[in-house]
């Protein structure tokens, strides 16, 4: 029977997890099984579903066969192949049960491609570097005015995101060209070329730079190309790309590299379109000559700055370049480039994640086309970009107004006559009082207004339209020099006088309403009401100045923070008008017995507040409540000792076991975002290896948190890495701060002075070391105060809904200093492991095995938090935070070698 469309592919989808789920034991990733599945899929559909009953040889060899013969259809040049990517065993049971899935339904070419669409696209497919967004690859191709018949070139092809996005738009006479040097990537492009049945295009594998694809030069009208973002060398590579671009502009970005071979390619006449990330638009030294060359050559026609988080891989802007190779030879020198600011058009989904709508991608094309405002596209004669040293950041040459701007409050500020209609209420001074209430612009300077106090009216008299209020309106005084602004949640359906202005929004989120609000009624707002106002005795706004008073558009955290402390002084309120309504008990005749209740009530709750308040700048209450458990849990023990020199031996550990932690926290957080890194990581490898020869000391550690700083730092946009990169630096310059000062002289110094016997020998010393060691370790804490926003948790169980394929998550919160764990449960699009440590910061897991693992120790007989210690015979030492014993593991020697040579590869 024919299933519906969405419920059929969601069985597929999840036909598909079943299986990566049973073949995961066997080494398979989830990428690799789900491509191994898909071509099975595709290579069964003339199988008859009974053979699939049992495995007996010959049902085995009709999969197997039709699978052979469906590659052999592929046509794949002869380095492709494809058993080293597939890796099937024909005889595994859950590749029969997949089978029988597939059989259940009828799929057309589309459907399949829609499929195929969705293995690469999914969170935990590491296709991310190849993998151009859909919309941003129909953007491009919208820019890219292609005619029929053209010629279109893509030298870094991934996984055909241009491809399919030409395709999709129906330019089915154009030719394309297609290079990828990934063979997976190139296998999945010829999968798309495949289900297309597309004979007019040309696919090849291996690098566009090898002299085996053959001469590019002036051969093709359009390229269109995501280039690799990596970084080498530059004499490196002068020498990987001297004989195939002919320019002396080769640079130590790839990226560009691949642009100078992509102009090199075009005919006269042709345009070549480049998503880069934003570095190479502003960039010193040799990428600054290849600006200049850019924009003197007259090749540069127009920048498109996009939104951040777009790309799978990087939360990064990036940006988009249009070249065109003009037909004849005239000079660039006076020619203007285009620039287009379109950061602000995206759609945010769940967890923060940006897409470009089809309504953003017009935007941004007609801004392209036909804007030239001054405010988000403007023609920018190149002098002018050749005195801001040929920067092509298109904000710098934008008309904007950014006095007063708080940036770090929002990074979109809007005028509220973009985002808002601006209504004013009616003139009902002259009408009989009735029963009908109106809101008055002296009303709403409350925080909750109260219905039955206001004045009423006979509006059955009035002959104009009454304007009523709207849930999620915000309410503004008409008249005064700081007018207040009133959020409507429950008040509905109520009339409003023309002492009051009614901003009714058009498609904002009632959260990011309130936060406008509270912004109007801020100092910051006010002044802005006042600025924009006439200057009269009586300050009175108009409607067009409201329009034109630009407020933030804040993203989620901001709102959630404000949230957070709106709360907070909520239930300080709460209980401050508790503590009044005691007094007026107290004086107010109430009789004994119920002013004894109450007084046991309101001083028990009073003692819990008062308490909270005293100890919230008490760091020691800070780490037991809110830092994460292997900081946390050691520092309780130190103070549990009683004699001075078991508490000052505990100090010292405790101070390896911090910057240990660090250290473990700053390679989780590199290897997470290496592909964003450019620069070599493998000595970062080298020093690991090189400590745990011989075990990690507390020198070793701090030189892998201080190597780990310093590569985070070049990182742009993530907040984790930023608080992280700024614990070893004073600001932007290189002076090492006090933290950096501090780990070396008062723990690796002091710690080795106690191993070495040239510490305290008395218990006057030890008391009056330890007191000042105490001191140095809080100030050390506080210095990493900004671990406490982050959440460490362990995977218990994952259970994944067989319907949806959404995977919710059981976890222990393993946060301040009690081994009993909060339990929390959480959905997320990542893949996460079960008995896995992982740090969420800003909806983002970073994974920090196999730096600190969660394991079961035989000596103490319970599950504690581990990091390294040192080389063993044929596995590797760990050592408990909880407890200080070591065990050794096979399972984590194996995973951090491969880390190892992963993060290697990362620096190619």
């Amino acid at each position: 029977m024919q299933v519906e469309s969405t419920t059929m592919l969601q069985s597929i989808q999840a036909g598909f997890w079943d299986f990566a789920d049973a073949v995961r034991n066997s080494g398979r990733s989830v990428e690799d099984s789900f491509l191994g599945a898909f071509t099975v899929l595709l290579a069964s559909r003339e199988i008859d579903p009974l053979k699939f009953n049992h495995t007996s040889s010959g049902d085995l060899y009709a999969i197997s066969n039709a699978v052979y013969k469906f590659i052999d259809e592929l046509s794949l040049p002869a380095q492709v192949n494809v058993s080293d990517i597939l890796n099937l065993n024909f005889e595994h049971p859950a590749l029969h049960r997949l089978l029988y899935v597939f059989k259940e339904v009828e799929l057309s070419n589309s459907d399949l491609i829609e499929i195929l669409d969705w293995i690469i696209s999914h969170a935990s497919i590491n296709f991310s570097e190849s993998s151009t967004p859909p919309a941003v690859a129909e953007l491009m191709v919208n820019v890219s005015n292609i005619q029929e018949g053209a010629h279109v070139l893509d030298p870094a092809m991934g996984v055909a995101g241009f491809y399919r996005a030409l395709r999709s738009k129906g330019n089915r006479e154009v030719h394309f060209t297609g290079i990828e040097i990934n063979v997976k990537s190139f296998y999945i492009s010829s999968l798309y070329q495949y289900l297309l049945s597309d004979s007019n295009s040309v696919l090849l594998q291996g690098s566009a730079f090898s002299t085996h694809i053959g001469p590019l030069t002036n051969s093709v009208d359009v390229v269109l190309c995501n280039p690799p973002v990596k970084r080498i060398p530059l004499s490196e590579a002068r020498l990987r790309y001297q004989e195939q671009l002919f320019s002396q502009y080769i640079s130590s970005e790839i990226s560009l590299n691949f642009v100078e071979l992509g102009l090199q390619a075009l005919k006269p006449g042709g345009r070549a379109i480049f998503l880069i990330n934003m570095k190479p638009l502003f960039g010193g030294g040799e990428i600054q000559k290849i600006r200049r060359y850019w924009v003197e050559s007259g090749l540069l026609h127009t920048v498109i700055s996009l939104p951040s988080k777009l790309l799978a891989h990087t939360g990064l802007k990036c940006a988009i370049l249009i070249f065109e190779k003009m037909a004849d030879s005239s000079d660039g020198s006076n020619k203007t480039i285009k620039f287009v600011k379109s950061d602000d058009c995206f759609f945010e989904e769940r967890k923060g994640k940006r897409v470009l709508s089809s309504q953003n991608i017009n935007e941004i094309t007609k801004r392209v086309i036909r804007v030239d405002d001054g405010s988000v596209a403007k023609n920018v004669d190149s002098a002018i970009i050749k005195e801001n040293d040929y920067s092509l950041v298109p904000d710098q040459y934008m008309d904007q107004d950014v006095a007063g701007v708080n940036l770090s409050l929002s990074k979109i500020w809007k005028p509220l006559g973009e985002i808002a209609e601006i209504l004013r209420g009616g003139s009902f001074s002259n009408l009989e009082d009735g029963g009908e209430p109106v809101i008055q612009g002296r009303d709403i300077r409350v925080e909750k207004l109260n219905i039955n106090e206001l004045d009423c009216k006979q509006l059955a008299d009035f002959r104009k339209p009454i304007r009523r209020t709207q849930a999620y309106d915000i309410l503004l005084q008409r008249i005064g020099d700081k007018p207040a602004a009133y959020f409507v949640t429950t008040e509905e359906g109520i009339a409003v006088s023309d002492t009051v202005f009614i901003l009714r929004f058009n498609d904002l989120e009632p959260k990011i309403i309130d936060f406008i609000c509270q912004f109007i009624n801020s100092e910051e707002g006010s002044k802005r009401i006042s600025d924009s106002s006439s200057y009269s005795v009586v300050q009175t706004q108009s409607i067009k100045s409201i329009k034109e008073i630009k407020v933030p558009v804040p993203d989620r955290k901001i709102v959630a923070l404000v949230k957070e402390m709106n709360e907070i002084e909520s239930a300080l309120r709460a209980e401050y008008e508790e503590a009044s309504q005691l007094r007026v008990s107290l004086f107010g005749g109430f009789d004994e017995v119920d002013l004894s209740t109450n007084l046991k009530r309101v001083k028990l709750a009073s003692q819990v507040l008062k308490n909270a308040l005293s100890q919230k700048d008490d760091i020691n209450y800070k780490v037991r409540s809110l830092y994460p458990f292997p900081l946390a849990y050691p520092y309780r023990s130190i103070y549990v000792e009683s004699e001075y020199a078991a508490i000052y031996e505990r100090q010292m550990k405790y101070g390896e076991q911090l910057i240990s932690f660090l250290a473990s926290v700053g390679l989780s957080l590199i290897y997470a975002y290496k592909e964003q890194i450019n620069e070599s990581l493998g000595d970062i490898g080298s020093l690991l290896t090189e400590g745990l020869s011989g075990g990690l000391s507390p020198g070793h550690w701090r030189k892998l948190l201080q190597k780990s700083c310093i590569i985070l730092r070049n990182l742009e946009d993530v907040p984790l890495a930023d608080d992280f990169s700024s614990l070893w630096f004073k600001g932007r310059g290189k002076k090492e701060s006090d933290f950096a000062i501090n780990t070396d002289k008062h723990i690796v110094q002091m710690l080795n002075n106690f191993k070495h016997g040239r510490g305290p020998v008395n218990t006057h010393e030890y008391k009056d070391f330890g007191e000042k060691q105490a001191v140095l370790i809080n100030k050390t804490l506080e210095d990493i105060e900004f671990l406490s926003q982050c959440e460490i948790v362990l995977i218990n169980s994952i259970d994944t809904e067989w319907t949806t394929g959404n995977t919710t998550y059981n976890a222990s919160l393993l946060r301040g200093d009690h081994p009993a764990f909060e339990k929390v449960v959480f959905e997320s699009d990542e893949r996460l492991s079960r008995d896995k440590l992982y740090i969420r910061h800003n909806h983002k897991f970073i994974s920090l095995y196999p730096f600190l693992s969660c394991l079961y120790n035989p000596k103490t007989k319970k599950a504690e938090i581990f990091s390294f210690d040192k080389c063993g015979r044929g596995a590797l030492m760990l050592k408990s935070f909880d407890s200080g014993t070591s065990i050794e593991s096979q399972e984590v020697d194996s995973d951090l070698k491969f880390w190892i040579e992963m993060l290697g590869h990362s620096a190619v």
